[in-house]
C-alpha cells in the first residue's frame, strides 16, 4: 500500500487464473511460477515460500483473509522468501509434483516444513537442492506420518540457519552433510552418513 492509501499489486496482476488474480493485491509480493522466481531466490539466496491453491478451495480463502491479507505476515515472508502462488487447476503439473510429498510429508524439495501455521493448504519451503536418491527412496519405501528430513549442505547451511537455528551448531564434515531427523517441529541430533539416518528410521 502506497503512502496515500492506494493498493499496490503485485505480480499475479497480470495473470490469467482468476485465483491468481484474487492475491494480485495481497501485500505479500507473490510470483508466478516460474523460471524468473527461481532465479530471483538463487540471485538473493532465499528460499521460496510456495503456496498452491484454487479458486473454488474454502479453507484457501480462509488462509488468504486471516494470512495473506495481512501487512504483518506480509512483511515476513517478502523479508525471508520468494512467495510464488500457484493455481493447482492451472497447473496441475506442479500441484501433482508437490502434493503427493505434503500430503505424506516427505519433501524431495523441502528445506523446512511448515506443518502447524499452515494448514490446510500446501504451503512449503523449498530449495533447489534435493535429498540424495538413495535417502529417498528408502523414504518412499518406509514412509512415517509426520515425517521430515533436514539436509544440512555447505551450500544451503546459511539459509538452513536462518530458518532453523538449531542447526547452526552443528559443522559439516568435510566430505558430506549433516541429517536432521525432525517429527513436527522437533529434531534430532543430526547424524553424518544416510547409513546411520537409516538406523534411525528403522
Amino acid at each position: 500500500m502506497t503512502a496515500e492509501g492506494n493498493v499496490m499489486a503485485n505480480a499475479l496482476q497480470f495473470e490469467q487464473s482468476p485465483y491468481l488474480l484474487q492475491h494480485a493485491e495481497n501485500p505479500v509480493d507473490w510470483q508466478p511460477w516460474g523460471a524468473a522466481a527461481f532465479e530471483e531466490a538463487k540471485r538473493r539466496d532465499l528460499p521460496v515460500f510456495l503456496s498452491i491453491g484454487y479458486s473454488t478451495c474454502h479453507w484457501c480463502h480462509v488462509m488468504a483473509h486471516e494470512s495473506f491479507e495481512s501487512e504483518e505476515v506480509a512483511a515476513v515472508l517478502n523479508r525471508f522468501f520468494i512467495p510464488v502462488k500457484v493455481d493447482r487447476e492451472e497447473r496441475p503439473d506442479v500441484d501433482a509434483v508437490y502434493m503427493p510429498h505434503f500430503e505424506k510429508t516427505l519433501y524431495d524439495n523441502a528445506l523446512l516444513t511448515l506443518l502447524e501455521t499452515l494448514w490446510p493448504t500446501a504451503e512449503l519451503v523449498c530449495t533447489a537442492e534435493k535429498l540424495p536418491a538413495e535417502l529417498l527412496t528408502f523414504l518412499r519405501e518406509k514412509p512415517r506420518t509426520g515425517l521430515s528430513v533436514l539436509m544440512k549442505t555447505a551450500e544451503n547451511q546459511t539459509r538452513l540457519a536462518a530458518l532453523a537455528p538449531f542447526t547452526a551448531a552443528y559443522s559439516i564434515p568435510p566430505d558430506g552433510a549433516r541429517y536432521y531427523l525432525c517429527w513436527g517441529k522437533a529434531c534430532l541430533n543430526p547424524v553424518k552418513t544416510i547409513e546411520e539416518l537409516k538406523k534411525l528410521l528403522s
